[in-house]
């Protein structure tokens, strides 16, 4: 079912594509036969026309009147050449004119969403750059705050039904805003509007994760002093396989403008008018080689959650195919199986 999928679409692809490269020939087919329209509309008049003059022209003595006849119908003949001449050289001369304009116009709306879409590009660019844990920043901070997403879930209350139902949502929610003195009344507050089924097991897993977190940050912190260039840590427990750079420390001013960035980007694709569906896909596909597979792990974990579910409901994420490139094993720790939620996607491993 995928491979026909994927058939249909390439073929719906290469249809568009070689419609655009041969158009100027299918407008010249449809010009060839409005001028065959109009030749036989007068065919038969100047046929007509054509026998009488002829039979005028073979008769020996005429008349002053067929004299004068068949100069008129010379002078009539040229009339109707000239007439034609002038009005099939008027309309090309007009089609000519209206498709100059529209080509103009497209190709000058195209250049102005290149230049907008590479601009937005570049952010985007600045916006990754921008992220950063503790001691990373850019792609490398998507690999911190994974680790932490991990953590999370891994830690998860297992006697909530939260954690049967939403268990990788909340985990992902808790990373995005953290708890501490201004985050947690915020995340109270977001998850009591989204679900308000489970309202009375927010405040107990808030709390159980605060206790985690400090009691975290207590048993990994330590004195440190350095000796000859390097850092030594005292009182110190082994390193922890999460190797986590942050705790519960919240995200959302990094991640809340990156993702609300990456969705403006893409619906300025989507929605720009003059662009046909294998042009959009193609500059989308742009934007999908930006992503690192770290960072595409947490767009879909985003996506899943309130925060970013309107990629599902527009049919974005589906349409152009931005989670193609996330390997699936990376995302299976978190109990998701992504090749049957999403079926029409080929993923390439």
């Amino acid at each position: 079912m995928i491979k026909l999928r994927k058939i249909i679409k390439d073929g719906n692809f290469v249809f568009h594509k070689q419609f655009t490269k041969w158009y100027y020939f299918v407008f010249l087919g449809i010009l060839s036969w409005i001028f065959t329209f109009f030749y036989k509309v007068h065919y038969k008049y100047l046929v007509k026309i054509e026998l009488y003059t002829k039979d005028l022209e073979l008769k020996k003595n005429k008349t002053i009147v067929e004299k004068a006849e068949l100069i008129q119908l010379y002078k009539v003949n040229a009339d109707i050449i000239n007439d034609n001449a002038t009005l099939i050289f008027g309309i090309v001369a007009s089609i000519g004119i209206i498709l100059t304009i529209y080509i103009t116009y497209r190709e000058s709306k195209k250049q102005n969403f290149r230049t907008n879409f590479f601009e937005y590009l570049r952010i985007h660019r600045e916006n990754v750059q921008q992220i950063e844990t503790r001691d990373k920043k850019g792609h490398d901070a998507f690999i911190d705050i994974y680790k932490e997403l991990k953590f999370v879930f891994d830690r998860f209350p297992s006697d909530f039904e939260t954690s049967k139902i939403y268990r990788l949502e909340w985990s992902y929610l808790f990373v995005f805003f953290g708890l501490g003195e201004t985050s947690t009344p915020i995340l109270k507050n977001y998850l009591t509007k989204h679900y308000p089924d489970f309202a009375n097991e927010i405040n107990p897993i808030i709390l159980e994760f605060s206790f985690l977190k400090a009691n975290y940050l207590s048993r990994n912190k330590g004195k440190s002093f350095k000796l000859f260039g390097y850092k030594v840590n005292l009182n110190k427990e082994a390193k922890n396989k999460y190797d986590l750079k942050c705790i519960l420390d919240g995200h959302q001013s990094d991640l809340g403008h990156y993702y609300r960035h990456l969705y403006q980007m893409i619906t300025y694709v989507n929605d720009f008018p003059t662009l046909r569906g294998f042009e959009r896909y193609d500059y989308v596909k742009n934007v999908r080689a930006q992503f690192s597979n770290h960072e595409l792990l947490l767009f879909l974990a985003n996506v899943y959650s309130p925060l970013g579910n309107i990629w599902l409901k527009s049919g974005l994420i589906v349409n152009y195919e931005l989670i193609k490139n996330l390997p699936v094993s990376l995302f299976t720790p978190f109990g998701r199986d992504i090749k049957r939620e999403f079926p029409s996607i080929e993923f390439e491993s």
